[in-house]
Parts: structure tokens; C-alpha cells; sequence
């Protein structure tokens, strides 16, 4: 990301990239891809073991932040996770982590924090329900018994749903939202996994069938926690703009060093005025991409949450980066369709960001909503425009296996 950076950001960045390149490059996300595994839990115990899962929570609960700029450090990490295709539910650890932090101590919340921020095991966050990203259109019941809470519903599109050890799940207690903290262990908990465009990624439907929790399980402050709930979403839209940016960073970067190694005509392609004209478009639009994302960053610092600036963010950055990738697969020409080539890997995964959390269309209604302050057009944001039975599939495909489909990756 283009900002003035402190020494000591410059120093987290560089150990980011240096610690993906020795534990996780892209070689080892394709053997993740190819044995099915998803995560490698080495590699996420030594995310934690620098403090990244603790970039926003304060230091008095045993994170690593250390003042104002906790959302401007995670976005720099989400870049780098973004430039190396990093698989796994990072950003939502770090926000449950976050959540955890924030809600009242108990001993059962302190021991999850610290296997959160140590690594050791990894959260996820189910919000989105029959093809809606809007907290407020959640449905999911929560009951009150004499020991604590019941839960029964459905939860789509949630990342690393089969292979989390925590996830937190956004649902309603007595009308008003709420979020629990459920190991996945649970009775009554299980998973259907989707198939996905983005084949470094995992990411399935969660079923709860009367599922029994403590009254510890009950996370944050409710009956209040509708602002920090859509807080956490609006973050989480804007560390996925960063990490979107990290991978168009990277396509761009692997598209201009093969113009200059692929001869035509024993000339460059790079030297004809074509592909100049292509490259230079693709650079206004990454670098207007990563001045977006650099500002959206710096202005989420703080407790409010600004949807305004979260899906002006995401509606640009999106599109955006989707325009360069698609143009550098291009530029690649055949070789770019190729399994064996990377390419097809980032642009899977720059087009499944643009539909999770919302596609720049679901966020263009929601900034209409927001400024006129009345009904969207259809009622509703949908996580494709489409009917809500649909949405639920943003992740890029049925339930099958991702990595069978090999052929034609800008599909």
C-alpha cells in the first residue's frame, strides 16, 4: 500500500513477506490445493508467533497493537497475505480475536484469546444468511435455557467452515443481534462444504440443529452489539480491499516482466505500443486501486464504523483490480489459461473477492441506502443482485470439488 509508513511498519511488512516466503510461498499453497488440506497449521502457528492475530487487540489483553494505527498495520499484513495467496481465514481470526478481546473476561474467553493469538487454533465468522451479507437482515434464532443458549439456523459462504476450531456466529436473542462463540466440535454442528472459484480457499454452508451453549459462549455486549457487529463488517471489507490489491500487485507485476521476456516478431511484446498503451491503463487502475484501499485503512482506526467508506471502498477497488487481472490474462495470452501457470490462481482470486462480502453492485445499493437513508431498491442488498437461493454459491460454485475444474480460468 502507497503510505508513509513508520520504521516500524516497514519492518512488520518486510517480516510478513519474509516469513510467507519461508513457511507458505505459493509453490506450497498449490500443494494445499492439490492434498486438500487448506491450511497448514505450522505456518498459521508462526503468524501468530510474530503477533499478527493480535494487530487489533490492545497489548493489556495480549495483542500487539499499540495505538491508532491497529487497522492500517492489519491492512499492510492483508496485502502481503494477498500477494502470496494466502489461504486460510485470516482476517476473520483477527476480528473474532478482536470481538474476544472486547467482550467481558472470563476464564473460557481468556483461554480462547490466547489460542487465537498464539496460533493455535484458527476462528472464522458466519454472518451471511440465504444470500445476504446485511447484519441486519440476519434471521438466526438464539433461545435462552437454564444453562445458557440454543441455536438453529443456517449460515452461508463461511470460510474454512469445516476446518476452523472456533467460529463465531451472528444470530438473534430476543430480536436483537448477538454473537456466540461455538467450537466447531459442537453437538448439533456440521458443514457442507461449496466448491469455490478460488480454489486456495474452502468455504461451506453451516448448519445448526439445536445446538446447546454456555452463557460464556454469548460475545460483546448485548443487547447492544449491533454497532459492533457491523463494525467488524465493515473492517472486514476493508482488509479484503488490501488483500484484493496485494494479488492485482502481484499479477501486474508478473504481466510487465513477461512483456519484456515474450518475443515476437523477435521484439518484446512489451515494445509494442499496444501492450504499452495496456500496461499503462492497468497501472493508473491498481495505483488508484491501492490510493482507495490506503484511505480506506487509515480512516477505520477507532471504535465507529464508516459503511459509507467501506463499500465506496470495496465498490471501486473491486471492479478495479477485476479490469487488471483480466487484461493481464490477456497480455499472458494462451499460457495464462494453463493450470501450471500462477495466474490463474490470483485472478480466482481477485474474482472471489469481488462477490464475497458483497459485489460493487451490492455495495452501490447499500451506499444509495446510506445517503438517501431510505429503502434500496429491491428491499434489500443481495449478495449478486440475484435471487437469495443463488447468492449463497458467491464463493464461485456448487457443491463439488474446487480443483477438479481446471480448465478455463477466467470462467
Amino acid at each position: 500500500m502507497d503510505l508513509e509508513l513508520s520504521e516500524e511498519q516497514e519492518i512488520l511488512a518486510d517480516t510478513v513477506d519474509k516469513l510467507i516466503e519461508r513457511h507458505c510461498p505459493v509453490s506450497k499453497v498449490r500443494s494445499l490445493v492439490e492434498d486438500g488440506a487448506g491450511i497448514d497449521r505450522d505456518t498459521w502457528r508462526s503468524y501468530g508467533a510474530v503477533g499478527l492475530f493480535g494487530l487489533l487487540v490492545p497489548e493489556s489483553r495480549g495483542g500487539s497493537s499499540t495505538g491508532s494505527d491497529g487497522m492500517v498495520d492489519a491492512a499492510l499484513v492483508c496485502e502481503e497475505m494477498g500477494r502470496n495467496l494466502q489461504p486460510g481465514p485470516f482476517v476473520p481470526t483477527l476480528l473474532v480475536a478482536q470481538a474476544v478481546a472486547e467482550s467481558e473476561r472470563t476464564d473460557a474467553g481468556e483461554v480462547v484469546l490466547d489460542d487465537l493469538l498464539s496460533g493455535r487454533q484458527v476462528a472464522t465468522w458466519a454472518l451471511a444468511e440465504g444470500g445476504s451479507w446485511d447484519p441486519a437482515e440476519v434471521v438466526l434464532e438464539a433461545r435462552r435455557e437454564a444453562s445458557g443458549y440454543v441455536l438453529s439456523g443456517l449460515k452461508d459462504v463461511v470460510l474454512d467452515a469445516k476446518r476452523a476450531d472456533q467460529v463465531l456466529v451472528t444470530g438473534r436473542l430476543d430480536g436483537s443481534l448477538a454473537d456466540f462463540l461455538v467450537p466447531t466440535d459442537t453437538a448439533g454442528l456440521s458443514s457442507i462444504p461449496y466448491g469455490s472459484l478460488d480454489v486456495t480457499r474452502r468455504y461451506g454452508q453451516l448448519v445448526l440443529e439445536g445446538v446447546h451453549l454456555p452463557t460464556a459462549a454469548l460475545v460483546g455486549r448485548w443487547p447492544d452489539a449491533e454497532a459492533s457487529i457491523a463494525r467488524r463488517f465493515d473492517r472486514s471489507v476493508a482488509l479484503q480491499c488490501a488483500e484484493t490489491v496485494g494479488a492485482t500487485a502481484a499479477i501486474f507485476e508478473m504481466t510487465a516482466e513477461y512483456a519484456k521476456d515474450r518475443l515476437s516478431f523477435g521484439r518484446p511484446i512489451g515494445s509494442y505500443q499496444a501492450i504499452k498503451h495496456r500496461l499503462a491503463d492497468m497501472m493508473m487502475l491498481l495505483e488508484a486501486a491501492k490510493a482507495t484501499a490506503a484511505s480506506v485503512a487509515r480512516q477505520m482506526n477507532g471504535e465507529a464504523s464508516d459503511s459509507l467508506l467501506a463499500s465506496t471502498g470495496k465498490s471501486y477497488v473491486a471492479e478495479a483490480c477485476t479490469t487488471v487481472v483480466q487484461e493481464a490474462l490477456q497480455i499472458h495470452g494462451g499460457i495464462g489459461f494453463t493450470w501450471e501457470h500462477d495466474l490463474h490462481l490470483y485472478l480466482r482470486r481477485v474474482k472471489s473477492n469481488e462477490a464475497l462480502l458483497g459485489t460493487p453492485w451490492w455495495h452501490r445499493e447499500r451506499i444509495y441506502g446510506l445517503i438517501a437513508d431510505g429503502p434500496r431498491v429491491d428491499g434489500g442488498p443481495r449478495v449478486d443482485g440475484g435471487p437469495r437461493v443463488d447468492a449463497g454459491r458467491a464463493a464461485g460454485g456448487g457443491h463439488h470439488e474446487a480443483h477438479s475444474d481446471r480448465a478455463g480460468a477466467s470462467a
